[in-house]
């Protein structure tokens, strides 16, 4: 067997499609007329309670409907997620030399300049 590019199974649908597009456009003169009859023929044909007609109209008018899964059907997990708000708490760090600033004092004196107002 020898390899063909492209997708061939694309390829011959687009065939049938031309195929049935051209029998429409013979069948009645153009391609909406022919769809105009057929349509009619399927609509006469459920009128008179075949059943496969009914069906076919229906889920073209409708939609088809979509199957339920049972059994094997996969587990969801949800997962909630929740921000809860904290009041920030200051820790006290052990300063070994009184002449230098610790770091946390450095951000108590910078949160202090953020607060001050700045008519000052």
């Amino acid at each position: 067997m020898t390899y063909t590019p492209g997708n061939q199974i694309a390829k011959d649908g687009k065939r049938w499609k031309a195929a049935i597009l051209r029998a429409l456009s013979r069948a009645a003169g153009n391609v909406d007329a022919g769809l105009d009859k057929l349509a009619s023929t399927i609509v006469n044909k459920a009128m008179h309670g075949d059943r496969w007609a009914m069906d076919h109209i229906a889920d073209r008018v409708d939609g088809k409907p979509v199957p339920a899964f049972e059994g094997d059907a996969i587990p969801v997990t949800v997962v909630r997620v929740e921000f809860v708000p904290v009041e920030p708490r200051l820790t006290y760090l052990p300063n070994p030399e009184p002449r230098e600033k610790s770091l946390l004092t450095m951000s108590e004196d910078n949160m202090k300049m953020a607060q001050r107002p700045e008519s000052e």
